[in-house]
C-alpha cells in the first residue's frame, strides 16, 4: 500500500509540474509568435535609359546590369552617373563590393543614389532581390581627348569560419561591367521640359508645380525656372524664380518650385513655367489650377503599418517607424500618438515629431522606446492629422524571451497545490483502508 501511495503522490507532483511548465511554455510561444521584426531599407531610384535591364550571368547566384556602360561624350573635370543593379539569386542576403581596373578604373566609384557624395564600400542585396547604386565617373582635368575604357568588377564578400576562430573574409569575382567614355573638348548643352503638373490649392497653402526636366547634354546644369501665375484673362498675379537644383547629364529630374498663395483670391489660374539651361531656352509650359477657399479640399490619410528598426536589447533605445500616407488633396500635419506596454502593463505614452505630408506621399513618423528590462513589449497607437485620426495599429516585440503573465503563475501555483493536497489525501486514505476492512474479533 505504501508503494501505491508513493506512486499516486509522484503522479500528482508530475502533473503539477507539467501544468506549471505548460503555462510557462505557452506564454513563451505566444510571445515568440507575436514578436515582430522589421528591416528598413532605402528605396532605389528608377532606372535611367542608360541602365536597361540587361542581366549578366555570374557565379554564386549573382548578376549585374547593364553589362556595359557607355558614358558617351564627356568633358574634363566632368562628373557623370549611371545606375547599376546587383542581382542576388541566393536565399540569403549577400554583401558585394566593387573594384575597378583599366585606364578609367581610377576615375570610377560607387555612390549612394540618395546622396551622391557618399562613396559606398559595401552594397547589400536582400535574398532573391536586388540592390541599385550609382556608378560615378570623375574625369581628371588633364586627360587627353579620345576613347578611354575601364572595368567595374562586382565581388561577393564571403565570411570564412567565425570570429572565435580568427575568421577572415575572402572575395570572389561575381560579375563585371565594361566602361567606356569619349573625352572631348566640346560642351553640349541641351535638354527639354518633359512635363509641368500642379493641382488645386487652398488659399494660404503653397502651390507646388512639379516640373520634369531632361538634361540631354554632357555637362551638369542648374536650370533657371521662371514662374508666372496669371488669371484666365492673362493678368499677371505673381512671379517667382528658382535655380538651386542640379540636373546631371542624361538625367530626367522632377523639380518642384513653390508659390505662396497667401492673400490671393479664389478662382481659376494658370501657371506658366519657363526653363533655361544657361543661355539655352527650353521653352514654356502651362498648367491650369484653381485657388479655392480654406476647407474645400479633402483631408485623408492612412497608417500603413508599424516597423521595428534594429534589434532590441536591455538597456537600448529602439526606433519604431509609423508609415503614414496622405491620401487627401492637400498638405497635412501628421503626428503618431501611442502607448507602450510591457507584459500587458502600460509603461509610457509616446509620440513622434509632427511632419507635413504632401498629397500622395508616405513619410516615416519616428518614435523611440526605452528597453529597460526583458519582457514582451507592445507599441499601440494612431496618427493624428489635422484633427482626424487613422485606425489604431500595434507592434509587438520580445526582449529576452518575454516574461510570464501573472495570471499564468497564479493558476500554475493553485493547480500545483491542489494536486499535492489531493495526492496527500489519497495517500492517507490508502493507509487507512486496510483498517476499515479488518474483521472484528
Amino acid at each position: 500500500m505504501k508503494s501505491k501511495a508513493a506512486l499516486l503522490l509522484a503522479v500528482g507532483v508530475m502533473v503539477a509540474g507539467v501544468v506549471v511548465c505548460g503555462a510557462c511554455g505557452g506564454g513563451g510561444d505566444e510571445s515568440s509568435g507575436a514578436a515582430a521584426t522589421a528591416a528598413v531599407t532605402a528605396a532605389a531610384p528608377p532606372l535611367t535609359k542608360e541602365a536597361p535591364r540587361q542581366a549578366v550571368a555570374a557565379g554564386r547566384g549573382i548578376g549585374v546590369y547593364p553589362g556595359a556602360i557607355d558614358f558617351g561624350e564627356t568633358l574634363r573635370a566632368g562628373e557623370y552617373f549611371r545606375t547599376i543593379g546587383v542581382l542576388n539569386n541566393e536565399n540569403v542576403e549577400q554583401a558585394f563590393r566593387f573594384e575597378f581596373a583599366g585606364e578609367a578604373g581610377p576615375w570610377l566609384s560607387i555612390v549612394d543614389p540618395n546622396d551622391r557624395t557618399q562613396v559606398l564600400d559595401v552594397v547589400h542585396a536582400p535574398p532573391k532581390d536586388q540592390a541599385r547604386v550609382f556608378l560615378r565617373l570623375l574625369v581628371p582635368p588633364d586627360v587627353p581627348n579620345g576613347v578611354h575604357t575601364g572595368l567595374a568588377l562586382v565581388l561577393t564578400t564571403v565570411d570564412e569560419g567565425n570570429a572565435n576562430e580568427g575568421a577572415g573574409v575572402s572575395v570572389n569575382v561575381g560579375a563585371e561591367i565594361s566602361v567606356e567614355l569619349n573625352l572631348t573638348g566640346t560642351q553640349i548643352i541641351t535638354g527639354s521640359v518633359v512635363d509641368v503638373v500642379t493641382r488645386d490649392v487652398e488659399v494660404g497653402s503653397p502651390l507646388r508645380i512639379e516640373t520634369t526636366i531632361q538634361n540631354s547634354g554632357n555637362i551638369q546644369v542648374n536650370p533657371q525656372i521662371d514662374l508666372q501665375v496669371v488669371d484666365p484673362q492673362g493678368a499677371i498675379l505673381g512671379k517667382a524664380s528658382f535655380s538651386e537644383e542640379v540636373v546631371y547629364p542624361n538625367e530626367i529630374k522632377t523639380l518642384t518650385p513653390e508659390w505662396d498663395t497667401e492673400g490671393q483670391k479664389t478662382g481659376e489660374r494658370i501657371a506658366r513655367v519657363s526653363v533655361k539651361f544657361g543661355n539655352v531656352d527650353l521653352g514654356t509650359r502651362e498648367a491650369h489650377f484653381n485657388i479655392v477657399a480654406v476647407g474645400t479640399l479633402t483631408r485623408a490619410g492612412e497608417l500603413e503599418g508599424l516597423a521595428l528598426e534594429g534589434t532590441p536589447s536591455v538597456g537600448s533605445v529602439v526606433k519604431v517607424i509609423a508609415k503614414f500616407r496622405n491620401t487627401g488633396e492637400i498638405d497635412t500635419q501628421s503626428q503618431f500618438l501611442g502607448e507602450v506596454f510591457r507584459d500587458s502593463v502600460r509603461i509610457e505614452a509616446t509620440s513622434s515629431e509632427e511632419r507635413v505630408v504632401e498629397p500622395g506621399n508616405v513619410v516615416p513618423l519616428e518614435l523611440f522606446v526605452d528597453v529597460t528590462q526583458n519582457g514582451t513589449y507592445k507599441v499601440q497607437g494612431k496618427v493624428n492629422y489635422e484633427g482626424k485620426e487613422t485606425d489604431v495599429q500595434e507592434l509587438v516585440f520580445t526582449v529576452g524571451g518575454g516574461g510570464l503573465p501573472i495570471w499564468a503563475i497564479v493558476v500554475g501555483v493553485v493547480v500545483a497545490v491542489l494536486l499535492l493536497v489531493s495526492g496527500g489525501l489519497a495517500w492517507v486514505l490508502l493507509r487507512r483502508l486496510p483498517r476499515l476492512r479488518r474483521p472484528e474479533a
